[in-house]
């Protein structure tokens, strides 16, 4: 027997999921839309609203999941992705096509109701991830029609060939302002935009989509970022994991959590007394030094995560408002 076109099959799979939650978790209420897999740096979906028109100049909205990682991914968080961005489609529709709502009231709400908790991801809701409730409406009717749901066949490669030498390359991405290059695996790459004399800014490299450790240069001089990363789905198993490196199992969403994190670990570093100057008078210079002792303590290559890293950086944007 012949095997499916992957292209069909693919995309049949990802539309009998929209199916099957819009008619379960949304009464049917959603338009059709436009399902494909893209890959944007930092974000495993997004709704684009009206994005696509026909040849008669009818319009239809678009949801895409992260190409890069739609196989590895486990298929209840691919799909709570999904769900995601189907609360942002709800809100869209609902206002009679003139706001996604972004992350705002109206769409967490949304989210709590098909039992995907929403949490903020740095001092305001610009960004924003989610748990899975495993009491929640979607973990139930994932549960109850697991065997309809069917895991995605393909992915995207991460790493590209180069067509002139045939080499294999792979993504290196900018810890602090996200840029990406490419280069073969064992290339230490500098950042041109963040390094200075003082401070070399080495990039992650990938292979497919994690993150490459090991290597010369682990954990160097970090600069502070200017904006909050993005993070995955939250799962209890990453909680556990980011609290050994940050005293918190949740992304930091107050002033208070904030605190807690950048302070992890700098009195058994030797890095108290910093610490108490710091807040005795809290000082952006000051900031950034902790700041940079901390994101060596969590750098992936150093032992660390990345989402303890991308932690870190939403608590220094945090406590920046601080600062005097």
């Amino acid at each position: 027997m012949a095997a499916p076109a992957p292209a069909p099959d693919q995309h049949s799979r990802l539309q009998e999921a929209a199916d099957l939650f819009n008619a379960h978790l949304f009464g049917g209420e959603l338009s059709p839309v436009y399902l494909t897999l893209q890959h944007k740096p930092g974000c495993y979906g997004y709704f684009s609203p009206d994005r696509f028109r026909a040849a008669d100049g009818a319009l239809i909205s678009s949801i895409a999941l992260d190409s890069v990682t739609a196989v590895d991914r486990p298929l209840i968080e691919l799909l709570s992705t999904l769900v995601h961005e189907q609360c942002h489609q709800l809100i869209y529709e609902r206002s009679g096509c003139k706001s996604t709502g972004a992350h705002g009231p109206a769409w967490r709400q949304a989210m709590q109701r098909c039992g995907l908790p929403p949490l903020q991801v740095g001092a305001t809701w610009k960004k924003a991830t989610h748990r899975i409730d495993p009491a929640g409406l979607f973990a139930q009717v994932f549960s109850a029609e697991r065997e309809q749901l069917q895991a995605l066949p393909w992915q995207e490669r991460h790493g590209t060939t180069a067509r002139s030498r045939g080499t294999d390359r792979v993504k290196f991405t900018c810890p602090s302002c996200q840029q990406n290059a490419w280069g073969r695996p064992a290339a230490e790459l500098l950042c041109g935009s963040c390094s200075s004399p003082g401070a070399m800014v080495r990039m992650i490299g990938t292979n497919d989509h994690g993150p490459r450790s090991g290597g010369p240069g682990a954990g160097g001089n970090e600069p502070e970022p200017t904006n909050s990363p993005g993070l995955p789905v939250w799962t209890d198993e990453l909680g556990r994991e980011v609290r050994v490196h940050t005293g918190i199992d949740h992304p930091p969403a107050t002033a208070a959590e904030a605190t807690a994190v950048m302070s992890h670990g700098l009195a058994a570093n030797g890095h108290a007394g910093l610490w108490q100057q710091w807040q005795g008078a809290p000082d952006l210079e000051l900031l950034k030094s902790i700041y940079r002792i901390r994101a060596r303590q969590t750098h992936p290559d150093a032992g660390g995560s990345t989402e303890a890293f991308k932690m870190v950086q939403i608590a220094y944007v945090w406590l920046k408002k601080l600062c005097s």
